[in-house]
Formats: C-alpha cells, structure tokens, sequence
C-alpha cells in the first residue's frame, strides 16, 4: 500500500511540473551578461579551490553589482525576484572573501550557484 501511495504521489508531481506553463520570453538578451557572471563564477571557484579567497575578492564585487535585468526592461515578478537572490547571495559571498572566512565563503558559494541554478531551471532556453 504504501508504494502504491508513493508512486501515486509521484505521479502527481510529475503532472504538476508538465503542467507549469513555460516562462514568458525575456524582453532583453541575457547571454552578454551570462558569460560574464560565469568568467567571475569560474575565477572564484578556481580561487576557492586554491584556498586562495584574496584573489577573487574582486571577482564577487562584480557579481554583486552586475545589473540583470537593463534599466527600464520589465523581466517579469519571478526573474527579478531570482535576480535579487542572486545579488544577496552574491553579497553575503563577497563579505565572506572580504573577511578571510573560507568556510563561510564555500558556504555561499553553493547558495550563490543554487541562485544560478534556479534561474536556468525556469528561463533557460530549451536545448535545440
């Protein structure tokens, strides 16, 4: 009975998630901005890596004050509000570097990349 349970509850949730209606299409290109928040997102994990958080400090000033969404584009409640998780987490990882806390850095790292990944998750264009 109690897989039966489980795989119903699967069911329905495999169900819920077809049925989520696909994002609207931004009313801006994302891509310039993208490659830019993964050359820094790269250096810093490089430099977390390394051990080596003072040479990345700058790399995180950039990602918190990257601007997302261009002034005046209406993106939409959802992407602004993953955009602003972004730069909190963004800022907490910046903070972290600038005070030497490597374990606090990796910490929000991770959050800063599930920012990252929730984002893909519901914008990103299919794959052709």
């Amino acid at each position: 009975m109690a897989r039966t349970e489980l795989l119903l509850a699967g069911a329905i949730a495999l169900a819920a998630c077809a049925s989520t209606p696909p994002p609207p299409p931004l009313p801006f290109d994302v891509r310039p901005t993208m490659t830019g928040l993964r050359v820094d997102t790269l250096a810093i994990a490089r430099g977390l890596e390394a051990a080596n958080q003072d040479g990345v400090v700058s790399n995180a000033r950039r990602l918190e004050s990257i601007v997302i969404v261009p002034p005046g584009a209406d993106a939409g409640a959802e992407f602004d509000s993953l955009a602003a998780g972004f730069t909190s987490a963004a800022r907490l990882l910046r903070g972290s570097l600038e005070s030497d806390d490597l374990p606090r850095a990796r910490i929000a790292f991770s959050q800063l990349l599930q920012r990252c990944d929730a984002c893909h998750a519901r914008f990103r264009a299919p794959a052709r």
